[in-house]
């Protein structure tokens, strides 16, 4: 239960990246080079080749971790880094007030971030998930494992309305401390959610 809400507040921010981070890069980004406009969605391929450069990393990462790093902190991780995503989000829109076009590395910068908390957060939640499903529901589990996902994705596509009539800096100034401080309200209950999964990593 406590991984699934960690989840579903992890892609609530995260999958902002195609609605609301998208559009600052359409409104807000300087995306000329050498006198060619490219076009805002062209950022949305940053994420999937950082997730590829990423993957085998991570997971050599936590490999060599092994055990000494619980699945709570990994998720912990995850949502601090998204978290903190945000935060340099606002600070990039704050650059853009007054209608300055801002440099396309903020969003690089900003996916980066998102990416190595995916990475903390996702094939974790996968594994784990099969680890602590009773074998006989085992898909069921990792269907409710996505479900997650689409909660997330339905809050997310609601709370993207307040981008409307918050400033920018506040929207993802808030949204990205309350991400953070849940993350670690997750590191400070780490060991009691260890204990909830009986002995399984």
């Amino acid at each position: 239960m406590w991984l699934f809400v960690f989840a579903a507040a992890f892609w609530l921010i995260y999958d902002q990246a195609g609605s609301v981070l998208n559009l600052f890069a359409a409104e807000d980004t300087n995306r000329e080079v050498a006198g060619f406009t490219f076009p805002a969605s062209w950022l949305q391929s940053v994420n999937p080749v950082l997730i590829i450069i990423g993957a085998p990393l991570f997971a050599l990462l936590w490999l060599r971790l092994g055990h000494r790093v619980s699945t709570p902190v990994k998720f912990a991780v995850g949502l601090v880094l998204n978290g903190l995503s945000f935060v340099l989000m606002a600070a990039a829109a704050r650059a853009a007030v007054g209608g300055d076009l801002v440099s396309p590395w903020w969003l690089v910068a900003v996916y980066a971030i998102q990416v190595a908390g995916e990475l903390s957060l996702s094939p974790v939640g996968l594994s784990a998930t099969t680890k602590l499903a009773p074998v006989k529901y085992a898909s069921q589990m990792m269907g409710l494992w996505f479900l997650a996902t689409a909660v997330g994705d339905a809050i997310g596509g609601q709370v993207a309305r307040l981008a409307d009539t918050w400033s920018q800096p506040v929207y993802f100034l808030t949204f990205g401390l309350a991400s953070a401080a849940l993350g670690l309200g997750a590191v400070m209950f780490a060991r009691q959610i260890r204990a909830l999964m009986a002995g399984i990593h």
